[in-house]
C-alpha cells in the first residue's frame, strides 16, 4: 500500500520541504486520463516529483490544412527566387531615370532656344552641297556651331542611356552579375565618357591623315560632315529614344523599331553625302571604303568587343 504523504517530504540530499495543502491534495488524488494511468510523466527518475509529475499532461499537436486554417478560398502563394540567369533592371533606378529626365529637359531647352538652328540645320540637309568650302563657313559668326556642340555633347549621354537600356544583352554576364541597379547612372556617365574618347582617338586618326596626305582641308569638310548627320540624327530620334528608355522591361517595341528605322534613314544620307565628297575632291571609292572600315567601323566593333567579353 501507499504510504500516507506527511506535511512535509525529504529531498534526497536530506532536507525537509513543507507541502502546501495543494500538493497535500495532489499528492492524494492524482488525476488521470480515461485508461486510469497518468498520461505523461517521470515518476519513475524524480522520487520527489513522483505524485506531481503525473499531473502533466502530455500536449497533443497536429498538423492543421490551410483550410482548415484561412478558410476554404484560400491559396497558398509560393514563393518566388530569381532564376541563376537574373540580371538587374538598370532601367528601374531612380538617379538614373532622374539623369534621363534632366535630358529630356535639356533637349526641350535645345529645340526650344535654338529653333533658328534646327531650321538651318534641317536646310543644309536639304541642299545637299558638297563644295569646296568648310561646311560651317556660311555659317561663321552665328551660334549654329555652338548649336551643334552643345547638341552633340547630349547626343552622347543619349547614348550612354541607350546603351544601359540593353546592358542586358551588351554587357557580359560577369559584369552584371556584380552591379546593382543603384550602377546605373554611374554607368550611363561612364559609356559616355567612353564614346568621347573614342571619337578623340577618331579625330586624332583623322587629323594624322591629313598631315601625311596633305588634304587637311579635305579632312575638315568630313569632320564637319560627321558632326553635321550625329546632330541631326539627335535632333529626329532622341524623343523615341527617350520613350523607349522610359518603357519597362519586355516593352516599347514600336518605339524600338522606329529608332531602328530613323537610324537606318540618317546613316544612309550620310554615307550618300559622305561618298558625295570622296568623288568631288576625285578621291576613288576604294579609299571611301576604306576610311568607311578602319574610323568608322572598326573603332565601334573593337568597343562592342571589349565591352561583350
Amino acid at each position: 500500500m501507499k504510504q500516507p504523504i506527511s506535511q512535509s517530504q525529504v529531498t534526497p540530499h536530506g532536507d525537509t520541504l513543507p507541502m502546501t495543502h495543494a500538493d497535500s491534495m495532489n499528492a492524494i488524488a492524482p488525476i488521470t486520463d480515461t485508461t486510469g494511468e497518468a498520461p505523461f510523466g517521470f515518476s519513475g527518475l524524480n522520487p520527489f516529483f513522483a505524485e506531481r509529475d503525473s499531473l502533466v499532461v502530455a500536449p497533443r499537436y497536429r498538423e492543421a490544412t490551410l483550410e482548415e486554417v484561412m478558410g476554404e478560398n484560400a491559396t497558398l502563394i509560393p514563393e518566388k527566387f530569381p532564376p541563376s540567369n537574373y540580371r538587374p533592371n538598370f532601367t528601374s533606378d531612380g538617379l538614373f531615370q532622374g539623369l534621363v529626365l534632366l535630358l529630356a529637359a535639356l533637349y526641350a531647352m535645345l529645340l526650344y532656344y535654338n529653333m533658328a538652328d534646327v531650321r538651318a540645320l534641317f536646310e543644309r540637309i536639304a541642299r545637299n552641297s558638297t563644295g569646296g568650302k568648310h561646311i560651317f563657313d556660311e555659317y561663321r559668326g552665328s551660334s549654329f556651331p555652338q548649336f551643334m556642340n552643345t547638341s552633340g555633347l547630349i547626343g552622347l549621354f543619349f547614348l550612354g542611356i541607350l546603351t544601359v537600356k540593353y546592358s542586358d544583352v551588351l554587357l557580359s554576364d560577369t559584369l552584371t552579375e556584380h552591379l546593382s541597379t543603384l550602377a546605373a547612372m554611374p554607368l550611363s556617365v561612364g559609356i559616355t565618357a567612353v564614346f568621347c574618347v573614342m571619337l578623340l582617338v577618331e579625330w586624332l586618326l583623322l587629323q594624322l591623315i591629313g598631315l601625311i596626305t596633305r588634304e587637311s582641308n579635305f579632312i575638315g569638310q568630313l569632320l564637319q560632315l560627321r558632326q553635321l548627320y550625329f546632330t541631326l540624327s539627335n535632333i529626329v530620334i532622341s524623343p523615341s529614344l527617350l520613350l523607349f528608355v522610359l518603357c519597362p522591361p519586355g516593352r516599347g517595341e514600336m518605339w524600338f523599331f522606329l529608332i531602328v528605322i530613323e537610324l537606318a534613314i540618317m546613316l544612309l544620307l550620310y554615307l550618300r553625302e559622305a561618298l558625295g565628297l570622296f568623288l568631288a575632291k576625285k578621291i576613288s571609292i576604294l579609299h571611301w571604303i576604306l576610311y568607311l572600315c578602319t574610323v568608322e567601323i572598326f573603332p565601334i566593333s573593337l568597343l562592342w568587343l571589349l565591352v561583350t567579353r
